[in-house]
């Protein structure tokens, strides 16, 4: 037996305490859902995912940008529908004007309801505006181009065009009812600059379409190699926990049972000195 110092029951302690901390890691692991919880448990990967977050932060702002861009572009084009059905409606009631099957009365009624129409093409222009951008009056307080910023590279801009649809830009002055050859050549002009234009729209909804599935693409890539760099492996970690928790227990039995012959050579020696008193007594 030993007295002064006993090498088998330190040995087992600190065995004991390694296991009582990485027991303690587990749960931490377990209970957060992550293996890097601070600097010190993988300070490399941690550097790593921090940068890959922010990549992800970025190109969720991205996708955000995106989105608020073809919102933009839906509802300019909303607008733009609308003003191709009513010049569809002015070509109608240009072609009806000239049927001499109506009588002056209906045709001076025919001439205000043209009137009405191009009054509404241009209120629709000077008041329609998309987060209090007027985008179909050529205001010059936003220029002529919109920018939105899709990526991370300096030319990674998608331009969005400021049309202007006023009538004084749209040349009213040559839409004349009475005269058949001039008026159908403004409704005609007119049609088909406004079918350009929602063709542009369209082209850009589709760019911005197709950059936003890239987005989202490479940040659900970026977020499942984060995950593996940062996620817990539950199954792993329940494992590890129940045999430090077995080790731990095993180490305290052994302790106890370590310690039970100094206690009974302890108590002989009590007894010992007892009889002695009782000797000298």
């Amino acid at each position: 037996m030993v007295i002064n110092f006993d090498n088998n029951s330190l040995n087992l302690i600190n065995n004991m305490n390694i296991s009582i901390k990485e027991q303690t890691n587990s749960i931490e692991k377990i209970s957060s859902g992550l293996k890097i919880n601070r600097a010190s448990d993988d300070a490399a990967n941690l550097s790593i995912s921090q940068k890959v977050k922010l990549q992800i932060r970025a190109l969720h702002q991205y996708s955000k940008n995106i989105q608020d861009g073809i919102s933009l572009v839906d509802s300019v084009e909303g607008v733009l529908g609308e003003m191709t059905s009513l010049i569809h409606s002015l070509k109608e009631s240009v072609i009806e004007f000239h049927n001499d099957a109506n009588s002056e009365e209906e045709k001076l009624i025919i001439e205000k309801h043209t009137d009405e129409i191009l009054n509404t093409i241009d209120s629709l222009a000077k008041n329609y505006s998309y987060n209090g951008m007027k985008l179909l009056c050529g205001d010059p307080t936003y220029g002529t181009i919109i920018n939105i910023k899709i990526g991370d590279n300096r030319h990674d801009l998608l331009e969005i065009w400021n049309y202007n649809y006023e009538l004084d830009n749209l040349g009213s002055e040559e839409f004349y009812i009475f005269d058949k050859t001039s008026s159908f050549e403004w409704v005609n002009d007119v049609h088909m600059d406004i079918n350009f234009t929602r063709s542009d729209y369209g082209a850009i909804r589709n760019r911005l379409t197709w950059a936003l599935e890239g987005v989202n693409h490479s940040k659900e890539l970026l977020q499942a190699y984060v995950s593996k760099i940062e996620d817990s492996n539950i199954a792993t970690q329940m494992l590890k926990f129940t045999k430090n928790k077995l080790k731990i227990h095993t180490s305290t039995k052994i302790l106890n049972s370590l310690h039970k012959p100094k206690e009974q050579f302890i108590e002989l020696l009590k007894n010992n000195d007892n009889s002695n008193k009782m000797i000298y007594s």
